[in-house]
């Protein structure tokens, strides 16, 4: 017989019981799952996602945004992608979680989650940095940095970008739609 539990037998046995109960503040809460993850990193166990997810959204539901920042800066919370991608999703709530989050992404040399995140969010210049930083451009796709270039309606961006790409416009899917935007704009080709 084992007495050792895995993290989903904790989940499922003890911490959503304990969590959903209603007359137990918050922040008492928070200090059991910080409690609860540090005592698996001292012991170098795997922590389940479902802890870090539970705790940012305590901590966010609670306005402490500060102490989920420095959580976050102090790597108290260990990097992964799914907690990255977590943050990453978290701008809209709170900004500086954005950043956290590519941190986090640079901290594990996953270049590519942060090429895609900075073109979701239309910056598609630090995105090409980062290409060219991590040697990765050749591995970008050409379409997906132009098509976000186009959609920004800024012509130098788009120039630039196309020009970046020139030589491999010709091998993406909307090639046409490009070279045609491209001539449209700087009358060139």
């Amino acid at each position: 017989v084992s007495t050792q539990s895995t993290g989903e037998e904790m989940k499922t046995e003890v911490f959503v019981h304990v969590l959903n109960k209603d007359e137990l503040p918050p922040n008492y809460k928070i200090s059991l799952l910080l409690e609860y993850i540090r005592s698996l990193r001292v012991h170098k166990l795997r922590i389940h996602f479902f802890f870090y997810e539970t705790l940012i959204q305590l901590l966010l539901r609670c306005g402490q945004l500060y102490r989920l920042h420095q959580l976050l800066q102090f790597q108290v919370l260990g990097d992964s992608v799914p907690l990255a991608c977590l943050l990453l999703s978290l701008d809209s709530t709170y900004e500086p979680a954005f950043q956290l989050g590519i941190d986090m992404m640079s901290r594990l040399s996953d270049c590519t989650g942060i090429i895609d995140a900075l073109l979701r969010k239309g910056h598609v210049t630090p995105a090409l940095k980062c290409a060219l930083a991590s040697g990765q451009e050749e591995k970008c796709e050409a379409g997906k940095f132009l098509r976000v270039a186009a959609d920004s309606g800024d012509n130098v961006l788009f120039y630039n970008t196309y020009r970046f790409f020139e030589g491999r416009v010709a091998g993406c899917e909307e090639s046409e739609e490009f070279v045609a935007l491209y001539k449209g704009l700087f009358n060139e080709l």
